[in-house]
């Protein structure tokens, strides 16, 4: 069975208002926040148990650079 994300009300709109700040800083720079998003998003849903870590009541990734 597929897992489903479920996120928080705001985190759309926080990916996005980041994603431009970031952009406005670096022109690709958003790009690559939004890229490394999806990624750990995909990461975690391929393997929930990989480097995540659960705080209450929601499982987050902490990226290792």
């Amino acid at each position: 069975m597929a897992r489903v994300p479920r996120f928080h009300p705001l985190f759309t709109n926080d990916v996005l208002r980041s994603a431009d700040w970031y952009e406005g800083k670096t022109i690709g720079l958003g790009v690559d926040f939004t890229f490394r998003i999806e990624k750990g998003i995909h990461e975690l849903l391929d393997d929930p148990d990989r480097r995540s870590n659960i705080h209450y009541g929601f499982r987050y990734w902490e990226e290792k650079p």
